[in-house]
């Protein structure tokens, strides 16, 4: 009873959450596969509450059989967020794409074709052969969430670099709580597959049930919350500065030359270096290139080909110069430094000064003040 209506509360969720995605128009190309996700998760949760006996009794068949639709929906659920992370990273709005389908194809194929064995022997199997089918589908959706997991993680980390070519502070738009929601699915994928060995070796119910309906109306919360709440305001920046391809592939058709690459580096050195420009906290290269009157892309040519660093490197590197400068002679605190120089946040600070010195500002001074 506990189980149906935590799922009845995970069924409210996603349906809300479904109903608000699909009223928005602008952008809808990034919330309409997220909007689908939830609408596939509702339709799992209710076959969690159908499954209650006192809906469907005692009948193994017909357990088996919902269970393998419910498994056959949630093979669904990763390719959809998969599609939403996507588009919200994307430097152009694509939406949709004719190869999408196989994200589908490819994981309900099998599943399918195991639906249809099932149909056929159920009535003449055994309860424990129809469970060893489930069991195995189960382990294909596990394998397919670990698998789906990865291809994020690696998409996320290819945003991270485009943004380090556009921003000097990245820390709003780096999407972390994807990291934690990766998490929370990575979690709830290993009490899975935990529980589908222990079943599968010793014949021992799932121990982690309770744990594993908590963490889902969790993670339905957790998405729903930062799903309606994220806006891909970014893609606007993305599309002025940085024309999508890797660096070389970028400008092999710019019309600068070597010289005039290099007048476009000299600007860039003295509105950061010696106007101290690194010093806006909000500074990013296209109003840097407002500011020297370039355009975008070829101060990103300029930084990449003759200054060989990105633009996040490039100024933060300046802004942590200074402040090392101001720990040693200065009695200002880390905090007014770090706001003196440029960042925006302590931990954004503490990250490049360390990166860039190997110790954190309150032991670079004390370091500075031994040897004094």
């Amino acid at each position: 009873m506990i189980s149906a209506l935590i799922s009845a509360t995970a069924l409210g969720q996603s349906l809300l959450a479904a109903h608000l995605l699909a009223r928005r128009v602008s952008h809808s190309n990034v919330y309409w596969p997220l909007a689908m996700f939830f609408l596939a998760n509702a339709v799992a949760q209710f076959c969690f509450i159908v499954r209650e006996p006192q809906f469907l009794g005692a009948d193994p068949v017909s357990l088996s059989q919902l269970t393998l639709f419910k498994l056959l929906v949630e093979l669904t659920l990763p390719p959809l967020f998969w599609m939403y992370v996507r588009e919200l990273t994307s430097e152009h709005s694509r939406g949709a794409r004719t190869t999408d389908i196989w994200h589908f194809v490819v994981p309900l194929l099998p599943g399918v074709l195991l639906a249809l064995v099932l149909t056929k022997l159920s009535s003449a199997t055994e309860p424990s052969f129809i469970d060893q089918l489930n069991g195995v589908l189960n382990l294909a959706a596990l394998a397919q969430f670990c698998i789906y997991v990865a291809f994020m993680m690696r998409r996320l980390k290819r945003y991270r670099r485009k943004l380090m070519d556009l921003f000097a502070s990245t820390t709003k738009f780096e999407l972390r709580w994807f990291r934690w929601a990766l998490g929370l699915i990575s979690l709830g994928v290993a009490l899975e597959l935990s529980a589908e060995v222990l079943n599968a070796m010793y014949q021992i119910p799932n121990p982690y049930k309770p744990w594993n309906d908590l963490l889902r109306v969790v993670l339905i919360w957790f998405f729903a919350v930062w799903g309606l709440r994220q806006r891909p305001d970014l893609r606007i920046e993305i599309i002025k500065s940085n024309p999508e391809g890797t660096v070389s592939a970028k400008y092999e058709k710019s019309a600068l030359t070597r010289d005039q690459l290099a007048e476009v580096s000299i600007k860039i050195r003295a509105a950061l270096e010696e106007a101290k420009g690194y010093r806006d906290p909000a500074l990013s290269l296209r109003s840097l290139a407002d500011q020297i009157k370039v355009l975008p892309n070829y101060v990103s040519q300029a930084l990449n080909m003759e200054i060989n660093e990105t633009f996040f490197d490039y100024v933060n590197g300046l802004r942590v110069t200074e402040a090392m400068i101001l720990l040693r002679d200065t009695d200002k605190t880390v905090l007014a430094i770090s706001s003196e120089v440029g960042f925006n946040s302590r931990s954004s600070f503490y990250a490049a000064f360390k990166k860039q010195t190997g110790k954190t500002p309150t032991t670079y001074r004390n370091a500075q003040l031994s040897s004094q």
